[in-house]
Formats: C-alpha cells, structure tokens, sequence
C-alpha cells in the first residue's frame, strides 16, 4: 500500500493528501479528482522543511519573549549566547 499521495480537482481546484492510498477513488464536483504526487521524496522533503522552519521561527520567537519579560537566564545560556536564538539556528543550519 502506498503513502501521501497529493489529489486535485481539476474543476475547482481544491487540494487534498491522501495519508493510507487504496481505500477508493476520490470526486470533487461531481468528477474523479487527479492524482498530482509526482515525486514522493520530493514531497516527504518539503514536509520537512516545513517543520523545521516553524520549529526554527517558534524557538526565535519564545527566546525574544523569555528575554522581554526579564527571563534573561532561560532566553541566555552561560556564553551568552540564547538557548532558543541557538536552538533556531542549529536547526536552520542543520
């Protein structure tokens, strides 16, 4: 059995991901939608990247609000440098 697989109608454009594949044909406006997963590393890599950068952008926001409200030692590590600012940036570069 297959996995993620991405389908559009090709009438009103409407998007959908198909987690388990095999379980039937899908319809949109009353027509068989399309099959529009052409590359599933493709797809599994900008799932990814998708979750990594909102990890990145939530460790870089909660490290500006830990510093705001005066929580210097957990928004700061021992070097100075910011736990969360790290954590974001480990994750952009890695």
């Amino acid at each position: 059995m297959r996995q993620y697989e991405s389908y559009k109608c090709n009438k009103c454009g409407n998007e959908i991901e198909v987690q388990e594949v095999g379980g039937g044909t899908l319809s949109c406006c009353g027509q068989e939608m399309e099959m529009v997963t052409e590359n599933l590393t493709a797809v599994n890599l900008m799932k990814a990247f998708a979750g990594e950068s909102q990890a990145r952008n939530k460790y870089e926001f909660f490290s500006d609000v830990a510093y705001e409200e005066g929580l210097h030692r957990i928004a700061l590590c021992k070097v100075g440098q910011e736990y969360f600012k790290k954590a974001s940036d480990d994750i952009a570069v890695g």
